[in-house]
């Protein structure tokens, strides 16, 4: 890979209801941006649910200082509560059921915010490469993004591995297990294994999985009813295994309990060799525009992605953006004889991050709610370009 010129000078916006003219420059090259990428890569984080009546993680209101608040007897802290660790002694266990079984009916309850939307009206149009979403409550898919009717160039096999819109709440569905469908082939002698446009980072409250056969299932009421009381359910295929050994005359072997099928910190990740592999195919395929929103970026490996994939947009290589076209202004002296520029990293948050470990990766920084970003700011400069596709 090509060493990456100077850096472009980051930009920093701040975004309020009371400042309309502040920063219009920054938000409208984002805009340009974004309508004119054919690959863009979205990296997002807890702060795009929050307006849906989702607490984020880390803020003075979210849920670590919600559940140290609550149970300041069991744990330590609030991240005590997403640990593999807790998982060693019995209170923390039933807390950590109970508190699963809340936050299951508060995602359900939640509806897709204007950043979801806005999600999607990319995907739509056919460029959006990939969502990696730190969030657990499902709001992406159950938005649409991967569910669209547009054949995307760039990754047509994917949709989900799991159809999560499809999944029943009845009891004798839940007794079904959910199974990713088979890959496809392209070509006799090749076989394409499938992508989800969704890669969910850290699992989904969607499902729940057995510890010992692995199988998931719909996560339902039932089962969140039975999490509520403190303890986890036993797993339908196990069960079912059991009876049939036993009919047979075998060896009954152990049944598995179903868990909330979330990732915690210090576990690793069931599908994490498929993760690893739709990154490197989506860095092969040189995306042009990244978009981080709503996350602090404090887990080791979201950094790791972030700055994988601000590099791979950032080399010298890329030739997809027209600087002019985009109206990002002049190029800095070691530019101004391209005809092209590289693609933009940008981020949208509530907080800034600090500039001395995030200064040199992102191109534009919008500071404010992903909503009002969204829904305000580039949908007033964008609204004209995004129109003659019927997208807003």
């Amino acid at each position: 890979m090509a060493s990456r010129p100077a850096a472009r000078p980051v930009t920093h916006t701040a975004l309020s209801s009371s400042t309309s003219q502040l920063g219009q420059d920054d938000v409208r090259a984002t805009a340009h941006a974004l309508y004119h990428a054919k690959r863009i890569v979205v990296v997002t984080g807890a702060g795009i649910s929050v307006s849906a009546g989702i607490p984020d993680f880390r803020s003075e209101n979210g849920l670590y200082a919600l559940v140290k608040s609550a149970h300041a007897k069991d744990v330590v802290k609030g991240q005590d509560l997403f640990d593999a660790a807790l998982f060693r002694a019995e209170a923390t266990t039933r807390l950590f059921y109970q508190f699963m079984a809340g936050l299951r009916d508060a995602t359900r309850a939640a509806n897709p915010t204007s950043t979801h939307r806005f999600l999607r009206h990319l995907d739509e149009r056919g460029s959006l490469l990939r969502v990696y979403t730190q969030n657990i409550d499902g709001l992406e898919t159950r938005a649409g993004i991967g569910n669209t009717d547009v054949t995307n160039e760039q990754d047509s096999e994917t949709d989900s591995l799991i159809d999560v819109t499809s999944l029943s709440d009845s009891e004798s569905e839940s007794e079904r297990p959910v199974k990713p469908p088979a890959p496809r082939s392209r070509g006799p002698a090749s076989a394409v294994i499938r992508a989800p446009r969704v890669v969910e980072l850290h699992g989904s409250l969607d499902t729940v999985r057995c510890t010992r056969c692995a199988d998931q299932f719909p996560f339902t009421s039932r089962f969140a009813a039975t999490y509520a009381d403190g303890a986890a359910p036993a797993c339908p295929s196990c069960l079912r295994d059991a009876r049939e050994r036993e009919a047979a005359g075998k060896r009954v072997r152990g049944t598995g309990a179903l868990r909330p099928n979330v990732v915690l910190y210090n576990e690793t990740h069931p599908a994490g060799d498929e993760i690893a592999d739709a990154v490197a195919r989506d860095l092969r395929k040189r995306p042009d525009v990244l978009v981080v929103m709503g996350t602090s970026l404090k887990v080791h490996g979201i950094k790791r992605l972030v700055r994988d994939f601000a590099a791979a947009i950032h080399d010298d290589g890329s030739e997809d953006l027209d600087v002019e076209r985009l109206s990002l202004g002049p190029a800095p002296p070691a530019r101004q004889t391209r005809k092209k520029k590289h693609g933009l990293v940008i981020l949208v948050n509530r907080t800034p991050l600090p500039a001395k470990e995030w200064g040199e990766v992102f191109d534009v920084v919008l500071t404010g709610d992903a909503d009002d970003v969204v829904h305000h700011r580039l949908r007033s400069w964008g609204k004209w370009m995004w129109a003659r596709k019927g997208l807003w």
